[in-house]
Formats: C-alpha cells, structure tokens, sequence
C-alpha cells in the first residue's frame, strides 16, 4: 500500500498553527506559569505538534501516544470552554443596547475556537488512528481543494 501524499490544506492549516501557537506558547512554558497556564501552553503546543506530524504525514512518536492524546485534547479544550462561561454571565450586568454587540462577536469568537480546535481535534484523532483518514474517505474539507 502507498502512503498517501500529504494535503496541502491540512499542510498550510499546521504551518499557520505552528506560527500562532508556537512562538507564544512554547516561549511562555519558560516565564514561571501557573500549574493551568503551563498545562494549557503543553497540551496547545503538542497538540500542534501533532498536528503536523498528521499533515505531512511524519509520525511524531508513537501512534499510541497519540491515541491517548487526542481524547486528552478534547477534554482539556471542553474545560477551557466551561471555564469560560461565568465570565459571560457577568455581560448580563451591562446595558441592554450593547448586547447585540457582545452577542455578535462572542459568536464569532466561539465559531472560530471552535473551528480552529475541531480541525485539530480531527487531525489529532487520524493521527492516533482513531478516525480513518483522507485516503479511505470520499470527501474531505480540508483535501477537496488540492
């Protein structure tokens, strides 16, 4: 069987996390974080490690690293979430005339975290070999456009 040939959607989308996430991320592990901050700095920056070993198809480690991994993400991304809520009740204290506002740009924050982390999360869970990938797949977003 012949490996597939990298996307180069998934391939433009890891470069573009890489630039994001590594050169904050990574650096801010080193400036004495807390014990959440340090976990949520790891878990993004494996995470976009992963990433890239899926989209240029280069295993990074073992697959059963990745296995345990993928869950791992998800998890930690759906407490980020939740942690976020109380600081949206607070908006509730505020006029009624700029809720439409907060209303509009919290949806496109939430649609773009939750953009960005479920291509990751997909990336993440082919890469473990937990999801089959583009080669077994009719149709994939990210590879239509090659």
């Amino acid at each position: 069987m012949t490996k597939p040939r990298p996307s180069r959607g998934w391939q433009a989308f890891s470069i573009v996390a890489l630039l994001l996430v590594l050169p904050y991320e990574f650096g801010a592990l080193f400036r004495r974080p807390s014990a959440y901050d340090a976990a949520r700095y790891a878990i993004d920056t494996i995470s976009v490690i992963g990433l890239t070993g899926y989209a240029f198809a280069r295993p990074l480690g073992p697959q059963r690293f990745w296995r345990v991994f993928a869950p791992i993400f998800i998890l930690f991304n759906a407490a980020i979430a939740l942690r976020g809520l109380p600081r949206m009740l607070e908006w509730s204290a505020l006029p009624r005339e700029s809720w439409l506002g907060i209303a509009m740009a919290l949806a496109v924050m939430l649609g773009m975290q939750l953009a960005i982390s479920g291509f990751m999360a997909l990336a993440l869970f082919r890469h473990g070999g937990w999801l089959r990938g583009p080669e077994t797949e009719t149709v994939d977003f990210l590879t239509a456009f090659d």
